[in-house]
């Protein structure tokens, strides 16, 4: 599924490091005590008796803030926190789904102590490594952390997002591993493609991005025949598959994904068209040319990739256990307004820059906390 790893994934919260990081700051100062008035070290809530303070709650709330307000923006409009988001305010949604991802986390972090996983002294290094490599090339660290205030991230919080990434991938490494407690029962596995139906293709694409007219796509078309035509007339129709796609291929996942690609038709992973003529097709054969709005399809389906669906079951399970999880909210998280908060965040950004002599470019993390999604690698979103 994806979602997990892919929230900008700017991974995920270090609600509690399990690896010696340690909590940032001073609770009373910061960008995020300047927009609430709530100390960062504060319990907003907690997840199966799971805490999630203030800090890593307000990270989420600002990054899913500057998300829709930046949505906003592209589409020349004003942000309505009050406006009806399928029967919530828009300010009601960006709490919960803030409230949803530290669930998560909290989670995520919690198993790693329930099967005593921790980050380990190797892991530790490749977040100095990060850390360095991020701070290389951002002009250094002193800038790295100036970019890095207006999202309320200093050094020790930006460790903790990057510990979580080896938690995941500890339990991961567990999951996989025969005979272990968190070894998945195959036919549980098997079970779940088949009630998700899932499948496994490799595409052709011959994209009409940039068409300027109808003749430009038309002439995309009769090259996507002239594709279709060769592989109809080999002799060896698999192999000849991957080799036109590498031929002719615009796809951009070609080399992660070079023999296929496992999704969930209907999740919005691909278009409409090609979820459609993907579920009429039988194991290793091909479809015509199905046209999107992207451009032109070619499709063989291949066996489906267990592999690929069991990394999506792991996820599956731990983003069930978050919702199926028993929630506590403490007095202050009942009081935070998303306007309110928002308004007072983008204020105390405007000083930062002020004093920085910079124009608001909120920085980004280490590279491991926006890849854990590799840690599974399943081609399905």
């Amino acid at each position: 599924m994806k979602k997990i790893f892919c929230l900008a994934l700017t991974l995920a919260l270090g609600i509690c490091c399990l690896g010696g990081c340690g909590k940032s700051g001073a609770s009373e100062t910061g960008l995020y005590y300047e927009a609430s008035g709530i100390p960062s070290d504060k319990v907003l809530l907690t997840v199966d008796g799971w805490e999630v303070t203030a800090q890593e709650y307000f990270y989420w709330l600002t990054y899913n803030c500057d998300y829709i307000s930046s949505y906003y923006q592209n589409e020349r409009k004003i942000v309505d926190w009050s406006g009806d988001r399928n029967g919530q305010t828009l300010g009601e949604y960006a709490k919960a789904q803030a409230r949803n991802t530290c669930a998560l986390y909290a989670v995520i972090e919690s198993w790693a102590q329930k099967y005593h996983l921790s980050v380990t002294e190797e892991d530790q290094k490749g977040i100095d490594a990060q850390w360095d490599a991020a701070a290389e090339q951002a002009g250094g660290e002193e800038a790295y952390l100036a970019s890095l205030a207006g999202m309320g991230v200093d050094k020790a919080f930006a460790r903790q997002i990057s510990a979580d990434y080896y938690l995941y991938s500890h339990l991961y490494e567990l999951y996989q591993t025969e005979g272990s407690e968190l070894h998945p029962d195959q036919a549980d596995v098997e079970r779940y493609a088949q009630e998700k139906g899932f499948l496994t293709v490799e595409a052709i694409l011959l994209s009409t991005a940039g068409a300027a007219d109808d003749a430009a796509r038309q002439k995309k078309r009769a090259e996507a025949d002239e594709v279709l035509e060769k592989l109809n007339a080999s002799s060896n129709p698999q192999e000849e598959f991957s080799a036109l796609a590498d031929t002719y291929s615009d796809g951009k996942d070609r080399d992660r994904y070079p023999n296929g690609f496992t999704f969930v038709p209907g999740s919005g992973t691909m278009p409409e068209a090609f979820d459609s003529a993907a579920q009429g097709l039988e194991e290793n054969k091909w479809s015509g040319v199905v046209e999107t709005a992207d451009g032109y399809y070619i499709i063989l389906r291949r066996p489906l990739d267990m592999d690929a669906v069991s990394a999506d079951y792991f996820d599956d399970m731990l983003q069930t256990a978050a919702d199926n999880a028993k929630l506590q909210y403490s007095d202050e998280y009942g009081a935070i307004d998303t306007a309110d908060f928002y308004g007072k965040l983008t204020a105390a950004r405007a000083k930062l820059d002020t004093a920085a002599g910079t124009s608001s470019a909120f920085g980004t993390l280490p590279a491991a906390s926006a890849s854990a999604q590799s840690a599974s690698g399943s081609g399905s979103d």
